[in-house]
């Protein structure tokens, strides 16, 4: 099975739509969500489309454990290794 690498996770960011002022062309991968602008909601949809697509279920518990894209790509490639 694939990972989810830093590229896909910005393609699905954008997906759950960003704010103009946002720049995911940047190093994002240690900048919060919250400073990104992607709030609970946009969170949970960017979650949604990686259950999709990789097949994992994942609950709204573990995005205490993801902050920033860095962790977010960590927690779920962890995943994918174990699966």
């Amino acid at each position: 099975m694939s990972n989810l690498t830093l590229e896909t996770l910005k393609q699905l960011m954008r997906n759950c739509g960003v704010s103009e002022d946002t720049d995911l062309d940047s190093d994002i991968t240690r900048v919060t969500f919250e400073e990104l602008d992607y709030d609970s909601l946009a969170l949970l949809q960017i979650l949604a489309q990686i259950e999709n697509r990789f097949g994992l279920r994942l609950s709204e518990d573990d995005l205490d454990k993801m902050r920033t894209p860095e962790e977010l790509l960590n927690f779920v490639n962890g995943l994918l290794i174990g699966a």
